[in-house]
């Protein structure tokens, strides 16, 4: 958001986001702010401001927003998502192209949340697919699910990436995405997760006959669940999968506030 000072006061403008605050001084920055923000284009503001402003240096300050990406060039992707790749440092270019390079398939074993979670996708233009996908999201109620065995077997012989996700319960999970032979498998992952489960071991020991379940274990508990993962899987792809999700399990507890990324070893 930027807010130009009126011109009666300093001579500066202000980007103001929640992660940057920045004022850019002089007057020239304060037509600029105004006139971009009114979404003309480059050529008309230098048409527009050559009367009050020499047009060399209207193309050294137009020029010195777009280097540091306090503007970005209009692009087909969505505003919003547009908005969100050039807050992580990601050109609208870099992330349209990884987008596009990349197609996601969605398996549920009988969890909730597919279609929600491919349209939360589509919003960012990740390029989601019926089959054949370069990265299948395989959404899950529980990361020790025993139908994931087989699936990670058939990835593991096929060399398919493939990503876990579990949007329901209080503890949504997000990753890894796991890659044979250059990342953890989810046998790595299982072993971990069994030996902080004990007291579940102990009743698959005993054998013990689960009479009913809480629906939160089958149900998504809130929308933020699904754009979480929606948010991590496209912030992986259009970064060319330089984020933690290649190594880590995203979890963001619904009773608590702040999200936690937790390393796989193998």
């Amino acid at each position: 958001m930027a807010k130009a000072a009126p011109r009666n006061r300093a001579k500066q403008a202000c980007l103001y986001s929640e992660n940057r605050k920045v004022f850019l001084q002089g007057e020239l920055y304060c037509a600029l702010a105004a006139r971009i923000g009114a979404g003309e284009r480059p050529e008309a503001i230098v048409n527009a401001l050559s009367c009050e402003f020499p047009a060399a240096k209207i193309d050294e300050a137009i020029r010195r927003l777009l280097d540091r990406r306090f503007v970005v060039p209009v692009s087909p992707l969505d505003d919003t998502a547009a908005g969100y790749w050039a807050s992580l440092g990601l050109t609208a270019e870099t992330a349209t192209q990884n987008l596009a390079n990349t197609s996601v398939q969605i398996e549920a074993m009988g969890a909730a949340g597919q279609s929600e979670l491919a349209a939360a996708l589509r919003k960012f233009g990740v390029r989601v697919v019926d089959h054949s996908a370069d990265l299948t999201i395989v959404l899950v109620d529980d990361y020790l699910d025993a139908q994931i065995a087989e699936f990670n077997r058939r990835r593991l012989t096929q060399k398919q990436e493939w990503l876990l996700a579990q949007p329901s319960g209080i503890f949504p999970l997000i990753g890894p995405i796991f890659s044979p032979r250059k990342s953890a498998c989810w046998s790595c992952l299982a072993d971990r997760m069994k030996w902080n489960r004990q007291i579940k071991a102990f009743l698959d020991r005993m054998d013990a006959r689960r009479v009913v379940a809480s629906p939160l274990s089958r149900n998504v508990l809130s929308p933020s669940a699904i754009g979480l993962a929606a948010i991590e899987i496209a912030k992986a792809i259009a970064s060319g999968s330089r984020t933690d999700l290649h190594h880590h399990v995203v979890s963001h507890p619904a009773l608590c506030a702040n999200p936690a990324a937790v390393p796989v070893l193998w």
